[in-house]
Protein backbone atom coordinates (compact mmCIF):
# COMPACT_ATOMS: atom_id res chain seq x y z
CA UNK A 1 0.00 0.00 0.00
CA UNK A 2 1.49 3.28 -0.97
CA UNK A 3 1.96 6.43 1.60
CA UNK A 4 -0.13 9.48 0.68
CA UNK A 5 2.33 12.40 1.37
CA UNK A 6 1.03 16.29 2.09
CA UNK A 7 2.75 19.14 0.72
CA UNK A 8 3.92 19.52 4.56
CA UNK A 9 5.90 16.72 4.48
CA UNK A 10 7.21 17.13 0.86
CA UNK A 11 8.05 20.43 1.95
CA UNK A 12 10.11 18.71 5.19
CA UNK A 13 11.69 16.14 2.91
CA UNK A 14 12.59 19.27 1.03
CA UNK A 15 13.69 20.86 3.82
CA UNK A 16 16.08 18.06 4.73
CA UNK A 17 17.63 17.75 1.95
CA UNK A 18 18.69 21.21 1.59
CA UNK A 19 20.24 21.14 4.69
CA UNK A 20 22.51 17.85 3.74
CA UNK A 21 20.42 14.69 3.83
CA UNK A 22 21.15 12.58 1.12
CA UNK A 23 18.79 11.32 -1.63
CA UNK A 24 19.88 7.99 -1.35
CA UNK A 25 19.18 8.43 2.63
CA UNK A 26 15.87 10.50 2.04
CA UNK A 27 14.93 7.07 -0.17
CA UNK A 28 15.15 4.68 2.26
CA UNK A 29 13.84 6.26 5.12
CA UNK A 30 10.48 7.58 3.04
CA UNK A 31 10.55 4.48 0.84
CA UNK A 32 10.14 6.49 -2.27
CA UNK A 33 12.49 6.44 -5.45
CA UNK A 34 14.34 8.88 -6.31
CA UNK A 35 12.74 10.12 -9.48
CA UNK A 36 9.92 10.53 -7.08
CA UNK A 37 11.92 12.70 -5.02
CA UNK A 38 12.99 14.16 -7.37
CA UNK A 39 10.08 15.81 -8.25
CA UNK A 40 9.08 17.07 -5.04
CA UNK A 41 12.38 19.05 -4.61
CA UNK A 42 11.80 20.58 -7.60
CA UNK A 43 9.48 23.59 -6.81
CA UNK A 44 12.19 24.54 -3.99
CA UNK A 45 15.17 24.33 -5.71
CA UNK A 46 15.05 27.82 -6.63
CA UNK A 47 14.19 29.48 -3.31
CA UNK A 48 16.52 27.41 -0.95
CA UNK A 49 19.28 27.43 -2.93
CA UNK A 50 19.67 30.89 -2.81
CA UNK A 51 19.36 30.33 1.17
CA UNK A 52 16.09 32.48 0.72
CA UNK A 53 13.71 32.40 4.27
CA UNK A 54 16.95 31.83 6.62
CA UNK A 55 17.43 28.24 5.79
CA UNK A 56 13.57 27.25 5.71
CA UNK A 57 11.71 25.75 2.73
CA UNK A 58 9.15 27.85 1.07
CA UNK A 59 6.73 26.83 -1.73
CA UNK A 60 7.08 28.77 -4.95
CA UNK A 61 3.37 30.83 -4.09
CA UNK A 62 4.42 31.74 -0.88
CA UNK A 63 7.77 32.96 -2.71
CA UNK A 64 6.19 34.75 -4.91
CA UNK A 65 3.16 36.35 -2.70
CA UNK A 66 6.75 37.70 -0.51
CA UNK A 67 7.88 39.00 -3.42
CA UNK A 68 4.47 40.96 -4.60
CA UNK A 69 4.66 41.88 -1.16
CA UNK A 70 8.09 43.00 -1.01
CA UNK A 71 7.32 45.60 -4.36
CA UNK A 72 4.51 46.75 -2.97
CA UNK A 73 6.07 48.43 0.23
CA UNK A 74 8.66 49.38 -1.65
CA UNK A 75 6.63 51.31 -4.05
CA UNK A 76 4.97 52.72 -1.10
CA UNK A 77 8.62 54.12 0.31
CA UNK A 78 8.93 55.66 -3.40
CA UNK A 79 6.00 57.38 -3.12
CA UNK A 80 6.67 58.77 0.22
CA UNK A 81 10.12 60.02 -0.24
CA UNK A 82 8.75 61.30 -3.69
CA UNK A 83 6.12 63.41 -2.13
CA UNK A 84 8.32 65.20 0.27
CA UNK A 85 6.49 65.09 2.93
CA UNK A 86 9.53 63.58 5.92
CA UNK A 87 11.53 66.29 4.23
CA UNK A 88 8.91 69.20 5.07
CA UNK A 89 8.95 68.01 8.92
CA UNK A 90 11.57 70.79 10.60
CA UNK A 91 14.58 69.27 11.49
CA UNK A 92 14.48 69.36 15.28
CA UNK A 93 11.37 67.71 14.99
CA UNK A 94 12.91 64.53 12.79
CA UNK A 95 15.51 64.24 15.64
CA UNK A 96 12.97 64.09 18.63
CA UNK A 97 11.49 60.92 16.40
CA UNK A 98 15.48 59.27 15.83
CA UNK A 99 15.71 59.32 19.71
CA UNK A 100 11.93 58.15 20.12
CA UNK A 101 12.50 55.04 17.86
CA UNK A 102 15.94 54.93 18.76
CA UNK A 103 15.68 51.24 20.87
CA UNK A 104 13.36 49.72 18.14
CA UNK A 105 15.31 50.68 14.84
CA UNK A 106 19.29 50.58 13.73
CA UNK A 107 20.51 54.38 12.78
CA UNK A 108 20.78 53.51 9.26
CA UNK A 109 16.87 52.62 9.01
CA UNK A 110 16.11 55.64 10.81
CA UNK A 111 18.22 58.47 9.39
CA UNK A 112 16.97 57.02 5.93
CA UNK A 113 13.31 57.20 6.61
CA UNK A 114 13.63 60.68 8.59
CA UNK A 115 15.68 62.15 5.83
CA UNK A 116 18.19 62.92 7.67
CA UNK A 117 21.64 63.47 6.33
CA UNK A 118 24.91 61.58 7.45
CA UNK A 119 26.54 64.78 8.28
CA UNK A 120 23.40 66.02 10.61
CA UNK A 121 23.66 62.59 12.02
CA UNK A 122 27.03 62.51 13.07
CA UNK A 123 27.25 65.77 13.85
CA UNK A 124 24.06 65.65 16.41
CA UNK A 125 22.66 62.50 17.25
CA UNK A 126 25.40 60.30 17.47
CA UNK A 127 27.37 63.19 19.61
CA UNK A 128 24.57 63.86 21.92
CA UNK A 129 23.85 60.08 21.91
CA UNK A 130 27.69 59.25 22.94
CA UNK A 131 27.17 61.91 25.42
CA UNK A 132 23.81 60.67 27.22
CA UNK A 133 26.25 57.17 27.79
CA UNK A 134 28.73 58.28 29.49
CA UNK A 135 26.30 60.93 31.65
CA UNK A 136 24.30 57.70 32.64
CA UNK A 137 27.14 55.19 32.91
CA UNK A 138 28.66 58.00 35.48
CA UNK A 139 25.43 58.43 37.22
CA UNK A 140 25.28 54.40 37.44
CA UNK A 141 28.64 54.38 38.82
CA UNK A 142 28.10 56.87 41.44
CA UNK A 143 25.01 54.77 42.37
CA UNK A 144 27.19 51.31 42.65
CA UNK A 145 29.84 53.23 44.36
CA UNK A 146 27.55 54.88 47.02
CA UNK A 147 25.67 51.51 47.48
CA UNK A 148 28.81 49.48 48.30
CA UNK A 149 29.90 52.57 51.03
CA UNK A 150 26.39 52.24 52.33
CA UNK A 151 26.99 48.23 52.55
CA UNK A 152 30.17 49.07 54.58
CA UNK A 153 28.89 50.99 57.20
CA UNK A 154 30.88 53.57 55.41
CA UNK A 155 34.28 52.30 56.53
CA UNK A 156 35.27 51.50 53.62
CA UNK A 157 37.90 53.68 51.05
CA UNK A 158 38.71 53.90 47.33
CA UNK A 159 40.96 50.66 47.82
CA UNK A 160 38.28 48.39 49.11
CA UNK A 161 35.04 50.04 47.48
CA UNK A 162 37.28 49.26 43.97
CA UNK A 163 37.84 45.30 45.16
CA UNK A 164 34.46 44.72 45.61
CA UNK A 165 32.98 46.23 42.29
CA UNK A 166 36.13 44.20 40.52
CA UNK A 167 34.52 41.08 42.20
CA UNK A 168 31.04 42.33 41.44
CA UNK A 169 32.00 42.26 37.58
CA UNK A 170 32.04 46.25 37.19
CA UNK A 171 35.03 47.21 35.53
CA UNK A 172 36.59 50.89 36.89
CA UNK A 173 39.66 52.62 37.73
CA UNK A 174 40.68 53.00 41.07
CA UNK A 175 41.07 56.76 40.03
CA UNK A 176 37.85 57.04 38.70
CA UNK A 177 36.54 55.56 42.04
CA UNK A 178 37.83 58.59 43.97
CA UNK A 179 36.63 61.28 41.59
CA UNK A 180 33.39 59.79 42.24
CA UNK A 181 33.49 59.60 46.16
CA UNK A 182 34.97 63.17 46.11
CA UNK A 183 32.06 64.36 43.84
CA UNK A 184 29.38 62.87 46.56
CA UNK A 185 31.56 63.51 50.10
CA UNK A 186 31.88 60.34 50.53
CA UNK A 187 34.77 59.94 53.62
CA UNK A 188 35.80 56.89 55.13
CA UNK A 189 34.94 57.32 59.22
CA UNK A 190 37.75 55.53 59.75
CA UNK A 191 40.10 58.13 59.10
CA UNK A 192 38.86 60.28 61.57
CA UNK A 193 37.29 57.30 63.76
CA UNK A 194 39.42 58.49 67.29
CA UNK A 195 39.49 61.96 66.88
CA UNK A 196 35.43 61.85 66.70
CA UNK A 197 35.46 59.47 69.41
CA UNK A 198 36.93 62.04 71.77
CA UNK A 199 34.72 64.67 70.50
CA UNK A 200 31.62 62.87 70.84
CA UNK A 201 32.70 61.78 74.22
CA UNK A 202 32.06 65.52 75.10
CA UNK A 203 28.73 65.26 73.67
CA UNK A 204 25.65 65.20 76.84
CA UNK A 205 22.22 64.34 76.38
CA UNK A 206 20.89 67.91 76.97
CA UNK A 207 17.19 66.68 76.95
CA UNK A 208 17.19 63.86 79.05
CA UNK A 209 14.32 62.52 79.08
CA UNK A 210 12.79 65.92 79.47
CA UNK A 211 9.76 65.73 76.45
CA UNK A 212 7.26 68.21 77.72
CA UNK A 213 8.56 71.22 76.17
CA UNK A 214 6.96 74.71 76.73
CA UNK A 215 6.55 76.21 73.29
CA UNK A 216 7.14 74.91 69.70
CA UNK A 217 10.92 74.86 67.97
CA UNK A 218 12.41 74.53 71.15
CA UNK A 219 13.36 71.07 70.67
CA UNK A 220 13.40 68.63 67.71
CA UNK A 221 13.93 64.77 68.10
CA UNK A 222 14.50 62.63 65.12
CA UNK A 223 15.02 59.01 64.11
CA UNK A 224 15.31 56.34 61.53
CA UNK A 225 13.23 53.28 60.48
CA UNK A 226 13.42 50.74 57.86
CA UNK A 227 10.51 49.16 56.31
CA UNK A 228 10.30 46.38 53.45
CA UNK A 229 8.22 46.81 50.75
CA UNK A 230 9.10 43.71 47.25
CA UNK A 231 12.17 43.04 48.83
CA UNK A 232 14.10 46.13 49.35
CA UNK A 233 14.60 47.99 52.40
CA UNK A 234 13.22 51.75 52.45
CA UNK A 235 14.36 53.66 55.18
CA UNK A 236 12.05 56.75 56.72
CA UNK A 237 13.85 59.43 58.71
CA UNK A 238 11.53 61.85 60.72
CA UNK A 239 11.83 64.79 62.50
CA UNK A 240 9.25 65.91 65.22
CA UNK A 241 8.36 68.93 67.25
CA UNK A 242 8.53 68.22 71.27
CA UNK A 243 6.34 70.87 72.16
CA UNK A 244 3.20 69.54 69.68
CA UNK A 245 4.48 66.55 68.26
CA UNK A 246 4.15 67.38 64.69
CA UNK A 247 6.38 65.67 62.26
CA UNK A 248 7.71 68.91 61.03
CA UNK A 249 9.90 66.79 57.83
CA UNK A 250 10.27 63.77 56.53
CA UNK A 251 12.02 61.81 53.95
CA UNK A 252 12.81 58.15 52.52
CA UNK A 253 15.42 56.89 50.74
CA UNK A 254 16.27 53.24 50.02
CA UNK A 255 19.90 54.28 51.76
CA UNK A 256 19.84 55.64 55.73
CA UNK A 257 22.97 58.07 55.23
CA UNK A 258 24.13 61.31 56.52
CA UNK A 259 22.57 62.44 53.37
CA UNK A 260 19.18 61.54 54.16
CA UNK A 261 19.51 63.12 57.90
CA UNK A 262 20.79 66.34 56.27
CA UNK A 263 18.18 66.76 53.59
CA UNK A 264 15.69 66.21 56.37
CA UNK A 265 17.09 68.57 58.64
CA UNK A 266 16.71 71.24 56.07
CA UNK A 267 13.67 71.14 54.52
CA UNK A 268 12.36 71.11 58.43
CA UNK A 269 14.63 74.20 59.03
CA UNK A 270 13.50 76.65 56.37
CA UNK A 271 9.62 75.23 56.50
CA UNK A 272 9.69 76.17 60.07
CA UNK A 273 11.25 80.22 59.01
CA UNK A 274 15.14 78.64 60.15
CA UNK A 275 14.57 78.91 64.26
CA UNK A 276 17.07 79.90 66.85
CA UNK A 277 17.78 78.55 69.88
CA UNK A 278 16.86 75.17 69.03
CA UNK A 279 18.14 71.69 70.17
CA UNK A 280 18.16 69.06 68.26
CA UNK A 281 18.14 65.25 69.57
CA UNK A 282 18.94 62.09 67.82
CA UNK A 283 20.23 58.67 68.97
CA UNK A 284 24.08 58.07 68.55
CA UNK A 285 23.80 56.73 64.64
CA UNK A 286 26.98 56.89 62.57
CA UNK A 287 24.35 59.04 60.23
CA UNK A 288 23.42 61.47 63.46
CA UNK A 289 27.16 61.86 64.38
CA UNK A 290 28.52 62.52 60.93
CA UNK A 291 31.32 65.12 60.10
CA UNK A 292 29.00 66.69 57.73
CA UNK A 293 25.37 66.76 59.59
CA UNK A 294 27.29 68.41 63.09
CA UNK A 295 29.11 70.52 60.47
CA UNK A 296 25.43 71.64 59.39
CA UNK A 297 23.88 72.36 62.99
CA UNK A 298 26.93 74.09 64.39
CA UNK A 299 26.86 76.83 61.30
CA UNK A 300 22.85 76.75 61.89
CA UNK A 301 23.50 77.30 65.46
CA UNK A 302 21.83 74.33 66.42
CA UNK A 303 22.78 72.49 69.51
CA UNK A 304 22.87 68.58 69.50
CA UNK A 305 22.04 66.53 71.89
CA UNK A 306 22.46 62.51 71.96
CA UNK A 307 19.98 59.73 73.73
CA UNK A 308 22.86 57.10 75.90
CA UNK A 309 24.32 53.90 74.15
CA UNK A 310 21.02 51.49 74.05
CA UNK A 311 18.65 53.08 75.49
CA UNK A 312 16.00 53.54 73.09
CA UNK A 313 13.86 55.57 76.01
CA UNK A 314 15.74 58.31 75.91
CA UNK A 315 14.38 59.41 72.15
CA UNK A 316 11.17 57.50 72.92
CA UNK A 317 9.14 60.07 71.19
CA UNK A 318 10.68 58.81 68.36
CA UNK A 319 10.00 55.24 69.05
CA UNK A 320 6.65 55.82 69.65
CA UNK A 321 5.91 57.46 66.17
CA UNK A 322 7.46 54.72 64.43
CA UNK A 323 5.38 52.06 66.31
CA UNK A 324 2.44 54.05 65.55
CA UNK A 325 3.12 54.53 61.60
CA UNK A 326 3.62 50.61 61.33
CA UNK A 327 0.50 49.63 63.34
CA UNK A 328 -1.73 51.78 62.01
CA UNK A 329 -0.32 52.09 58.32
CA UNK A 330 2.63 49.97 57.27
CA UNK A 331 1.84 46.36 58.62
CA UNK A 332 -1.73 47.14 57.10
CA UNK A 333 -1.37 47.26 53.54
CA UNK A 334 0.79 44.93 51.09
CA UNK A 335 2.48 48.15 48.58
CA UNK A 336 2.85 46.94 45.27
CA UNK A 337 5.49 49.56 44.41
CA UNK A 338 7.79 52.24 45.98
CA UNK A 339 5.67 55.20 44.45
CA UNK A 340 2.48 53.36 46.67
CA UNK A 341 4.80 52.94 49.71
CA UNK A 342 5.71 56.41 49.62
CA UNK A 343 2.67 57.77 49.13
CA UNK A 344 0.98 55.76 51.66
CA UNK A 345 3.78 57.43 54.47
CA UNK A 346 3.04 61.01 53.09
CA UNK A 347 -0.78 60.60 53.40
CA UNK A 348 -0.33 59.17 56.82
CA UNK A 349 2.18 61.68 58.31
CA UNK A 350 -0.60 64.27 56.84
CA UNK A 351 -3.55 62.81 58.85
CA UNK A 352 -1.73 62.11 61.92
CA UNK A 353 -0.52 66.05 62.01
CA UNK A 354 -3.93 67.67 60.77
CA UNK A 355 -6.53 64.83 62.14
CA UNK A 356 -5.40 62.53 64.41
CA UNK A 357 -6.43 63.15 68.35
CA UNK A 358 -2.58 62.91 70.39
CA UNK A 359 -3.31 61.99 73.51
CA UNK A 360 -0.71 64.31 74.38
CA UNK A 361 -2.12 67.27 73.30
CA UNK A 362 -5.38 66.61 75.01
CA UNK A 363 -6.92 64.79 72.33
CA UNK A 364 -6.16 67.61 69.93
CA UNK A 365 -3.87 67.12 66.25
CA UNK A 366 -0.67 68.34 66.71
CA UNK A 367 -1.58 70.79 64.54
CA UNK A 368 -4.41 72.20 66.68
CA UNK A 369 -2.03 72.09 69.42
CA UNK A 370 0.21 75.10 67.51
CA UNK A 371 -2.47 76.99 66.36
CA UNK A 372 -3.53 77.47 70.08
CA UNK A 373 -0.24 78.14 71.05
CA UNK A 374 0.18 80.41 68.76
CA UNK A 375 -3.25 82.08 68.47
CA UNK A 376 -2.57 82.16 72.92
CA UNK A 377 0.81 84.07 72.42
CA UNK A 378 -0.85 86.42 70.00
CA UNK A 379 -3.25 87.77 72.59
CA UNK A 380 -0.93 88.17 75.19
CA UNK A 381 1.00 90.12 72.39
CA UNK A 382 -1.99 92.52 71.74
CA UNK A 383 -2.32 93.11 75.83
CA UNK A 384 0.75 94.07 76.37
Amino acid sequence: MSTIFTEAQKASIANQYWNGVSVKALCAKYQVPRSTLYTWLKPYQNVYASKFASGTVATQKAYSDLKRKFERTAQVLQAISDSGFISKVPLEERITVFEQLSKQYSANVLVEALSISKSTYHSLIKKKHKSNYHQNRHNELAAMVRRVFDESDQCYGSDKILSVLHSRGIRVSKRYVLKLMREMGLVSVTQNAKKNYRAFAKKKDIVKRQFNISRPNEVWVSDCSQFMVKGIYYYICVIIDLFSRKVVAYKISPNCTARLITATFKMAFEDRARPSGLIFHSDQGTQYTSNAFRRLLADLNVRQSFSRPGTPNDNAVSEAFFSILKKEELYRKDYRSERDFRQSVGKFIVKYNTERPHRFNKNQSPDTAEKVYWEAASDLEKSK
